[in-house]
Parts: C-alpha cells; structure tokens; sequence
C-alpha cells in the first residue's frame, strides 16, 4: 500500500474513534430499499423540462430556445415535459413519475464547484462540511454487512455524497474492470493492536472481499434481458442492472449524465442529454422490473443548479438558481408536487426564487423511503411522494 494511501486511511480512522458513541445508535438502513441518485451535470436547464407553456412571459424571456406551446407534452393546464422526454411522460401517465418543483436553496451559489459541494454535502451557502449527506447518514444509521458496499458509484465520477469516516465505497466502470483492476489486491491474514494501521489492514481485506464476491457473483452471471439505449446513461444503468440482478447491491447507487452547462447554442445539446436521460431511465424501470428491483427502488435526479430565465446572446442560457427535479418508482406517488417559481416574481438578479429547499428531497428518501426518522437533517420536511 502506498504511503499517502497509508496516511489518508490513518487520518479517516482518527476521525473515525472520536465519534462519541451516540453517533452510531438508531435505525439500520434497510435492506430492501435502494436508491439510485442521477447527477445532471453542470445545471440542467430546469424551465426547459418542465416547460410552463400558459405563461407568456416564458416565451417574452426565452425567444428563440422557447420549447413551442404546441409542442410541449402536457402534465396540466400550466406545466408540461420538455418533447424529449416521452418515455418520462409515459412513467408519468403510469403515476411514478413525481416532479418536485422550484428545488434550491436560499443565498444561491452559482459556481459549478461550490454549488454541488452544497448540494452533496447538505450544507448552508456560507456553510462548509467535509462530508457528504449519504455519508453522515449512514455514519449514524450503519448499513447491513449483506450490502456489497455501502455506496457504489458507476463511472468515473466522485463519490462526495457518500464520503465520510468509515464508509465503503466503491467506484467501478462494468464489474469486469473492476475485477481487473483490483483482482491483484491480496488479503492481510496479520492481526496488529495498533489501531490506525488495523484499519488499513482492514480497508484491505474488505477491498479484497469485494472482489472476491464481485468475482464469484459474475463468474457466470445471469443476463440482463431488457435491452438499454447504447448511450452513456444507458450502458450505466444497465450494469446497475446487472449487478442487481447477480446479488451485488448497495444501498445507494451512483450515476451522472452530461454536460448540461448549456451556454451557447442550447437547443441541440439539451434536447440530445434530455432524450438520454429519458430513454435510459426507462429502459431502466423495464431492467428493474426484471430483477425484481423496480418496487424496492427510488431513482432521483439532483443538480448544482438551474439556468437563467433570460436567454443570452448566444442562444443559451447562464448559470441560474431553481429548477424541478424528479423521483421515479414503483413505490413514487406521481405528481407535481411544491410551486412552480413565479416569472413575474424574479430574485434581484432576475433568477427564479426557490420554492422548496434541496435537502426535503434528501429527508424524502431518508424518512419515507428508508424509515429513518431521528437524521440530522431534521428540519425540513419530506415531500409525500412516496407510498
């Protein structure tokens, strides 16, 4: 093991003894609910979504990235999915879709960088946290040694929801580089009182066990029949797919699907993401239904932001505040739920103000859909979305 590799284990481990013993008291996660987070990356462009297509202030504002009125696939008399998004409206006709309106959070940052590190980390705008809100969660709430891991991450992407002393997380492309990459790791059979460097030992063996299991779950897996868009989005979750399918499970699986950071010339590049998010999460309820997952999982999408109201000079749209988001499953009570924000009531810099607070999302799945009611995310309230 490499010497920085040595240290940073060490320094997870310090911090790791000097939880006060109340930290890991309360409920477990439970083992049949499982959610999968979609981050679309670098602010999804949310009045182009979910499309308010009776106010003709969205077309004054919008100009020529307008989505045409009669184009438009209605959810009601006011608020409509972006044309790219049929498969969605078919989730959505099924009721189990749940679109949460005008998602932010008060003092918007509008940085890529500092914005989903509020995002991933739960915090305030002028609060800064180490840890990701999945990781302080299970930090208090352990989860069952039968998960594979305790986050597991597809594709190259961080893991900033999930960090936190103690957690095991996992990152891997397809279960086959994984087993490749890390199949050389070997098992320490050495016992050491020291207690830094028994972590280290520990982190090892466990990492060993991983790819044991993955090994043996995968040597002849069992097939996934549902065939998935050949897109990014979609080879991802169908190995989700897969794994799910073959035993290997986690509490909270990880994908991402971009850039959404729609600058110039946004038409194109939006349409082409949104009919890549919409196709691969269908095909994905049709591989969940298959493996046995499709009531036992939530899908939620999250990004750093949304765009400004007013298209700019170069047919796109800048760095924005408040956006819809959706929850998606067999178990989701499909419907609009919070305020659309107002266009005739915009934040001094001509931004949509915020109507429901990002972190009731995460209250969403930590209380109705994991049961975990004492999180320290106590004051916001769930959205009722999920039966």
């Amino acid at each position: 093991m490499k010497r920085r590799e040595f240290i940073k284990f060490s320094a997870l481990t310090a911090a790791l003894l000097a939880l006060p013993s109340a930290m890991w008291a309360g409920q477990s996660v439970p083992e049949d609910k499982i959610v999968v987070l979609v981050e679309l990356e670098g602010g999804n462009d949310g009045l182009n979504t979910v499309v308010p297509f009776s106010d003709p202030r969205y077309y004054e504002l919008r100009g020529s990235l307008a989505v045409p009125k009669e184009e438009v696939l209605p959810l009601n008399e006011t608020l409509g999915l972006h044309p790219k998004l049929a498969k969605l409206k078919e989730i959505w006709d099924e009721k189990e879709l749940a679109i949460i309106l005008g998602v932010g959070y008060p003092n918007p940052n509008r940085s890529h960088f500092r914005s989903i590190d509020i995002w991933t980390t739960a915090s305030n705008s002028d609060q800064y946290l180490s840890t990701g809100w999945v990781g302080r969660l299970f930090t208090q709430h352990p989860v069952s040694g039968n998960f594979f891991s305790d986050s597991l991450t597809i594709g190259n992407d961080d893991t900033k929801p999930f960090e936190a002393a103690g957690m095991n997380n996992i990152v891997l492309n397809t279960p086959e580089s994984f087993i490749k990459k890390a199949g050389d790791v070997p098992h320490i059979d050495k016992v050491s009182e020291d207690a830094m460097l028994a972590h280290v030992i520990e982190t090892q063996n466990s990492l060993a066990d991983a790819v044991e299991k993955m090994r043996s779950s995968m040597e002849n897996p069992v097939p996934v029949d549902t065939e998935f868009p050949n897109s990014q989005l979609g080879k991802k979750l169908e190995n989700i797919t897969l794994l799910l399918k073959n035993g290997i499970k986690a509490p909270v699986f990880k994908v991402s699907i971009g850039s959404f950071d729609t600058h110039q010339n946004q038409a194109p590049t939006h349409e082409r993401l949104l009919a890549e998010l919409s196709d691969a999460l269908s095909a994905f309820k049709e591989g969940l239904k298959e493996a046995g997952y499709w009531d036992k999982t939530v899908i939620m999408t999250y990004s750093e932001f949304g765009r400004r109201v007013a298209v700019n000079a170069s047919n796109g749209t800048d760095h924005g505040t408040a956006a819809p988001h959706f929850m998606i499953g067999g178990k989701v009570k499909g419907g609009l739920y919070s305020t659309q924000p107002s266009l005739d009531d915009l934040d001094a810099n001509g931004d949509l103000k915020y109507t429901i607070d990002y972190r009731s999302l995460y209250q969403t799945i930590i209380r109705k859909w994991w049961g975990i009611e004492n999180s320290f995310l106590s004051g916001f309230a769930p959205v009722d979305c999920i039966g």
